[in-house]
């Protein structure tokens, strides 16, 4: 997840796929996710978000000093599937519960159109579901 501090629910809010490691720090492993990505922003908070519990790894907040420096984060987080590293990290936007509750029923529809219907194509934008 990833926010900033300038206005409210802007900001990047997950980080999944980050192994929770006794060695470095929060910030050292966002470090390496930001440096694979060639961005090197002032980071204003990093933490893990939940109760640690055995075989999972909890998401990691990190809040930003700049929107513009969000968006650019947010743009380049697709180029984390191709990195050998990084690959199973993902960056989000900061939502509140309703938007994710919103999301996750989205979700639900979009792979229920995929199964069914295999040979079109769908993509969220914007919140909305879309065939292309």
């Amino acid at each position: 997840v990833v926010s900033t501090e300038c206005s409210g629910s802007s900001g990047i809010n997950a980080e999944y796929g980050q192994e929770e490691s006794g060695s470095g720090t929060v910030e050292s492993s966002v470090r390496g996710v930001l440096d694979s990505l060639n961005e090197k922003p002032t980071l204003s908070k990093c933490t893990r978000v939940g109760t640690p519990a055995e075989g999972k790894v909890r998401p990691v907040k990190v809040t930003v000093n700049s929107r513009e420096v969000l968006l650019s984060l947010l743009r380049k987080a697709k180029e984390l599937k191709s990195s050998s590293e990084y690959s199973r990290v993902f960056l989000e936007p900061d939502r509140t519960p309703e938007q994710r509750a919103e999301r996750r029923k989205t979700l639900r529809v979009l792979g229920e159109l995929r199964r069914t219907h295999p040979d079109v194509r769908y993509v969220i934008r914007r919140g909305v579901i879309e065939s292309v």
